[in-house]
This record gives structure tokens, sequence and C-alpha cells, in this order.
């Protein structure tokens, strides 16, 4: 039986947990605005594929799946389909061999309003760590 001492036992558990529940919360906050039928663990995959193509935008380059498979460590078979699947949300649009972001996807009145509420989420961490 789990008792209270091994979690006491554990350095700093209380803000680990916050944070690994803050996350996740996160986590499924995304999921559920932009892609609501999808696993959490591919959502993930998703997001991590977005956040390259952004570094990729910034620096003008358009993101290809080998690009994005090596900078992720995704199998670019699993880029492939993770970005089949972005272009059928309308989050990403194919530009010769690569892809671009569409900011209409990302800039719909709802998807807007669920990154407000995990904003507050985030801001609000700070105070949550430092009462656990």
């Amino acid at each position: 039986m789990p008792t209270r001492s091994a979690l006491n036992a554990i350095i700093l558990w209380k803000q680990r947990y916050a944070m690994g529940e803050l996350i996740i919360r996160l986590m499924e906050g995304f999921r559920d605005d932009y892609m609501p039928r999808v696993k959490i663990c591919e959502a993930f995959e998703l997001l991590v594929i977005l956040e390259k193509l952004v570094d990729l935008h910034e620096v003008r380059r358009l993101g290809t799946a080998s690009a994005i498979s090596r900078s992720t460590d995704i199998a670019r078979t699993t880029v492939f389909r993770r970005l089949a699947y972005l272009k059928k949300l309308g989050a990403i649009e194919k530009r010769g061999s690569g892809f671009l972001l569409v900011p209409a996807f990302l800039n719909n009145p709802i998807m807007l309003e669920g990154f407000k509420r995990r904003l507050h989420r985030v801001v609000r961490a700070p105070q949550k760590l430092k009462a656990a």
C-alpha cells in the first residue's frame, strides 16, 4: 500500500507534481482546441512539429519532412503522416517540397480563446508552485 512518507521522501514532490500537472493540462487544452479526436501522445508530436515549423519560418525556411524529422527525432514516415493530418486540418499548406503555417487556422477565435485560457493557467502557475 502506498504511503504518504514515500511521497515526502521525494525532494520537491509537490512542486514537481504541480509542474507536471501544468504541462499535462496545457497539452490537453491544446489538443481539445485544435484536434479533439487525437490521442494526447499524438497531439504532442503534432505540437512539436508545429513548433519546428515556426522555428524554420523564423529563419525563412520551408519545413520539410526530412528537416523536421532530423530536428525532432520523430521518424520521417511519422512526420509525413502528421504533416498530412495538419494539412487536412488546415493548419499548414504544402509549398513545393515543404510546408507553411496557415495563420487563419491559428487565428480562429475558438483557438484564440483556448490559448487565452492556457495563458491564464501559465500566469497562475508560479503562485501554485509556491503554494505547493
